[in-house]
C-alpha cells in the first residue's frame, strides 16, 4: 500500500510553521543519537498504549523514523485513531542539522 500522506522536508517545515507537531517514532537510543530539532520521541512500540495521552492540540502530526517503515506504521495507526497525520519517512531525508 502506498503512503498517500508522505511529505517532503520542505512540506514538513511548512506544516511545522503552521503548528504541526513532529513525533520521531524511533527508539530512545536512536533518538538520542540525533533527531530533528523540535521532534518529540514517541517510540512506535509504545505509540498505541500512549496514544490517548499524547497531545496534538488539534494540530497535524508529522512522523519520522530511520528508514520510513516505522513511520508508515505510525501514520496508519494515527490515521485510524482519527488524527491528521503526515509521514516524513526517513530522518535521513532531512536536509537540516540534527540535535543530539
Amino acid at each position: 500500500m502506498r503512503n498517500q500522506n508522505r511529505i517532503t522536508p520542505a512540506q514538513a517545515r511548512q506544516l511545522m510553521q503552521q503548528r504541526a507537531i513532529l513525533w520521531d517514532v524511533r527508539t530512545p537510543a536512536e533518538y538520542a543519537a540525533g533527531h530533528i530539532p523540535s521532534a518529540r520521541n514517541v517510540p512506535l512500540d509504545r505509540l498505541e498504549e500512549e496514544l490517548p495521552n499524547l497531545p496534538s492540540n488539534g494540530h497535524p502530526v508529522i512522523v519520522c523514523c530511520r528508514s520510513g517503515q516505522r513511520s508508515a506504521i505510525a501514520a496508519e495507526l494515527l490515521s485510524q485513531a482519527g488524527r491528521q497525520v503526515y509521514d516524513l519517512g526517513s530522518i535521513n531525508c532531512w536536509d537540516g542539522p540534527l540535535t543530539r
